[in-house]
């Protein structure tokens, strides 16, 4: 018999407009989890995720026994259980080497590129950027 921890459902601690919140949401629904996000300010998520078993990493995917720091560890894990032709991340050669190659360039530096770019004119425009980022925050 399942405990009530076996019996909740998965919490995704985010802070919501992160690039990696979003992939998170991307990879989830791949795979058809079924999660619950929890939305928390920039700094305090971080905080939070060490209270759950993270290691800092925004986001964490916990609950039901799994404690998944960021989507790369969502991806492997749910990659796992997943038939060969759902997979995110491919298994042979050269492939799996062009995903890793891509997966750094595009989630790595061009990420936070990016993520300067979009922001550095947004953040004058406070009220909206004040409303986007606190929206539904406990």
């Amino acid at each position: 018999m399942a405990g009530p921890a076996e019996m909740a459902p998965l919490q995704l601690l985010t802070f919501a407009p992160m690039i990696d919140s979003e992939l998170a949401r991307l990879v989830l629904g791949h795979h058809s989890i079924t999660f619950v996000e929890r939305d928390h300010v920039f700094g305090w998520a971080s905080i939070l995720t060490l209270f759950h078993g993270g290691y800092g990493q925004v986001p964490l995917l916990h609950g039901q026994g799994l404690k998944l720091s960021g989507p790369r560890a969502m991806a492997v894990h749910f990659d796992r259980k997943a038939a060969p032709e759902r997979r995110l991340l491919p298994s042979g050669q050269p492939r799996c080497q062009r995903v890793q190659a891509d997966w750094a360039r595009f989630n790595g530096a061009l990420a936070s590129d990016v993520a300067a770019l979009c922001y550095f004119p947004m953040l004058s425009k406070r009220d909206m950027m004040t409303a986007l980022f606190s929206r539904a925050i406990p």
